[in-house]
């Protein structure tokens, strides 16, 4: 999972979603109203959302947050060539 809040300019939603990518299965979560600080603004909601990601509980409607996007991760073998690079 990788979140952010939805105006943080530290870590913008442009680059969770480009970090979210590389991972197998991941989860962009957005949360309303937060910046950079998520965890410090809102630690209720923090909380929550990393106890939900950590027992398995959908993240899925959640009033604090925008849809959760699932971004499409290249596939395992894909990414074993990019590591290996140039040949």
């Amino acid at each position: 999972m990788v979140s952010t809040g939805e105006h943080d300019l530290f870590t913008p939603p442009s680059l969770c979603r480009q970090v979210s990518s590389a991972c197998l299965d991941a989860r962009v979560v957005l949360v309303y109203g937060a910046d950079h600080a998520m965890h410090l603004e809102l630690p209720d909601l923090a909380g929550d959302l990393l106890t939900r990601f950590a027992t398995g509980h959908s993240l899925d409607g959640l009033s604090y947050c925008h849809p959760v996007e699932y971004p499409a991760a290249p596939s395992p073998s894909l990414a074993m060539s990019a590591a290996d690079g140039p040949r």
